[in-house]
């Protein structure tokens, strides 16, 4: 019982102990000891690292991007109340924003508190777990760090600042949600069209520079031509106002033939054409046939044809585009061993094989494959494994290398195993000869 095992505890403890035993028991006790904090120790760094991981996990980063996008829409919806608000300041209706919407204001209040402590939460949660790596990781979380003190600023003091600001960088914000296109598998089409317009920019700033050169060049001149009309007393007033709106200024007149070129370039042409002279005509054809047509058509062209070019080197999009490729592949395979097993067995006989051949579907298949139809029956002895049926597995890895034409690596591979098996078989040959030889005669060795 307790009682008798505490005597003998305070029995041991009063026995004399040699130095030298005692000593032994320390050290015993100190390995026990730091072994014991290292296991703790390890087990403690699994779970901060199980908590870092899932702090920087696709699921963490698509819960925010999902709050993110509804913080987007309450924009909206905030943005939309405050037009209608507008509508009655201007007196264009007679009802206010309340009166329209009651009770959205304050919901608007509380869903921005709601949507504040949670990004706030956000960024004090990878501040407390990720510690010195979290300001290594992207230029957003310090974006959003500065959203969160700004609005906690705000929120918790009176501060005469604009809120169309913070609203701006919290729209902005939606930016972050791009970032899941990596992340998801969903999203993969999104990461295609990111990455094509990341291959744009250096054909984009060239084409705008190209393009600006242009409409200043006819933006000037066309604002000399008609500076005189503009400065004569003696032309209609109404004619000379007109004019000037659009082509007055080096910035009205730019502005101007930005439209012509890109855009509608008819009321432009009319206007001089009706109230200065008829021979803009003829300067509108040309330009629109020479920049309006042939310049712009010939540089959306070279943009598009250069993007598509950058975009495909990038390492990513070969890597995505070569997965969804097999993937693609290995499910027409599937589907097409689910055509040829019509009992459902998971194996494919010859017999099966040859009588689905004569199926159109069937044979449609195979071509898409690159297998010519009256090799399929052949095919079958290359893809058994000598049991007489061919399994998924089998009929899978087996359509998969033979897709395609052959390599010149897998050309050479082969060349080398077949000199291989022809020095063995000459090797084997002469062994043969020497052991069924008289021992009189001598075989000379093959080459």
């Amino acid at each position: 019982d307790m009682g008798h095992r505490k005597e003998v505890d305070v029995f041991l403890k009063r026995l004399p102990i040699r130095p030298e035993f005692e000593s032994s028991l320390n050290q015993e006790r100190e390995a026990k000891s730091e072994h014991l904090a290292s296991c703790y120790a390890l087990e403690q760094s699994k779970e901060v690292q199980s908590v870092e991981t899932f702090v920087q996990g696709p699921k963490f980063e698509v819960f925010f991007g999902v709050l993110i996008l509804l913080n987007s829409l309450m924009l909206a919806l905030q943005t939309q109340y405050r037009g209608l608000d507008n509508a009655h300041r201007v007196g264009m209706t007679g009802r206010d924003a309340e009166d329209r919407w009651p009770g959205v204001d304050t919901m608007f209040e509380v869903l921005i508190f709601v949507f504040g402590t949670l990004f706030t939460l956000e960024i004090l949660v990878k501040c407390v777990v990720l510690r010195q790596k979290v300001w290594a990781q992207s230029g957003w979380l310090l974006f959003d760090g500065v959203i969160v003190l700004w609005w906690v600023i705000t929120t918790c003091f009176t501060v005469n600042w604009n809120p169309t600001w913070l609203r701006l960088f919290r729209l902005l914000r939606i930016l972050r949600v791009l970032r899941l296109a990596k992340r998801s598998v969903f999203l993969a089409n999104l990461n295609i069209l990111i990455k094509a317009m990341q291959a744009s920019l250096t054909t984009l700033l060239w084409t705008t520079a190209v393009l600006g050169v242009i409409v200043s060049t006819a933006a000037m001149t066309i604002n000399m031509v008609l500076e005189p009309f503009i400065r004569d007393d003696n032309e209609d007033m109404e004619e000379r106002v007109s004019i000037y709106l659009r082509w007055g200024t080096f910035t009205r007149a730019a502005l101007t033939m930005f439209e012509v070129t890109l855009a509608n370039w008819g009321p432009p042409c009319w206007q001089l054409v009706n109230n200065h002279s008829e021979w803009w005509t003829l300067f509108f054809m040309l330009y629109r046939c020479l920049v309006g047509f042939s310049v712009v058509q010939v540089m959306m062209a070279c943009f598009i044809q250069q993007t598509f070019k950058t975009a495909s080197r990038d390492e990513e999009l070969m890597i995505h585009e070569k997965e969804r490729a097999s993937k693609a592949l290995m499910k027409n395979l599937e589907h097409l061993f689910d055509t040829l097993d019509p009992s459902g067995d998971g194996t494919v006989s010859q017999r099966e094989l040859e009588m689905k051949l004569h199926d159109p579907m069937v044979k449609t298949w195979f071509a898409s494959l690159d297998v010519p139809i009256d090799e399929v029956t052949g095919l079958f002895g290359l893809l058994d494994d000598g049991d007489g049926l061919l399994s998924i597995s089998e009929f899978k890895n087996g359509i998969k290398l033979l897709k395609g034409d052959a390599r010149a690596i897998d050309q050479l591979r082969f060349q080398r195993e077949l000199n291989k098996l022809q020095r063995l078989v000459w090797v084997l040959s002469d062994k043969f000869d020497h052991a069924l030889a008289p021992p009189n005669i001598i075989y000379p060795r093959g080459d």
